[in-house]
């Protein structure tokens, strides 16, 4: 039996705006936060971030440009190192206003990660096969980002050490980025292509598993893009029946 997929929880990383009128009004970093803007726009298989409550105003530019910065600053200085001072420098941001984004560094990043790699990597095309090679390439650019490769050992150490962290981060990334594929199979049994006897989390686990397992197990290693094409062929050859001639 799935899972259910917890709702996601605005309140806990989208509470970001209320003081980026204090930086707006100073004039300090327009240059800055329009070039990081344009430098990181949103990923091929990013979705816009959940809508937050009316009233709160929202600045795009900075909101693209910050987390922009923090993909930079994790590439340049990695996970560790990276501190709310230093995207602040970056962007030209007061320090209050980064952390809005989040009040640690766990959400800091999970906000810039949702952002820029969006939560919904299945697009619906019509068939199943190719929705899934969709979501196996989407997967593979994500883990041979050097980023995510090089940011996963330290924040899922953090995960690990806080059950509230680890809720957070399966509800507002992973959680959303699986009912993707969920979405892909409901479509697939209503077109008649499946006939939904499988277990959803079984499959969002056998999809994305062995690409986990090839890129770290063994040290880190790039995933070939051959890799993707494969599992979606075992997997459609193994438990999806062909669709009968009309």
């Amino acid at each position: 039996m799935s899972l259910p997929i917890p709702p996601f929880d605005s309140k806990l990383l989208y509470l970001r705006y209320d003081m980026y009128i204090e930086a707006e009004r100073s004039g300090r970093g327009d240059a800055t936060v329009k070039k990081l803007a344009e430098k990181f726009p949103p990923t091929e298989d990013a979705e816009e971030a959940p809508r937050r409550p009316r009233g709160r105003p929202r600045h795009t530019a900075t909101d693209v440009a910050i987390s922009g910065a923090i993909i930079e600053l994790l590439a340049e200085v990695g996970y560790q190192r990276l501190s709310y001072d230093l995207v602040a420098q970056r962007t030209g941001a007061t320090r209050p206003t980064v952390y809005l984004r989040g009040s640690n560094k766990v959400l800091l990043v999970l906000g810039a990660l949702i952002e820029h790699y969006g939560i919904d990597p299945t697009p619906d095309t019509g068939s199943l096969a190719t929705d899934l090679l969709h979501l196996q390439k989407s997967q593979i650019r994500f883990w041979n980002d050097p980023v995510i490769a090089g940011l996963f050992p330290g924040l899922l150490a953090d995960i690990s050490s806080d059950q509230e962290l680890a809720d957070i981060w399966w509800r507002t990334f992973i959680a959303p980025r699986r009912a993707s594929t969920v979405r892909a199979l409901e479509r697939a049994k209503q077109r008649g292509e499946y006939d939904g006897a499988l277990d959803n989390d079984w499959v969002c686990d056998l999809l994305t598993g062995p690409l986990i397992c090839r890129a770290f197990l063994g040290g880190y290693r790039k995933l070939p893009e051959s890799i993707g094409t494969e599992m979606v062929d075992i997997f459609m050859n193994a438990y999806i029946k062909p669709r009968q001639a009309e």
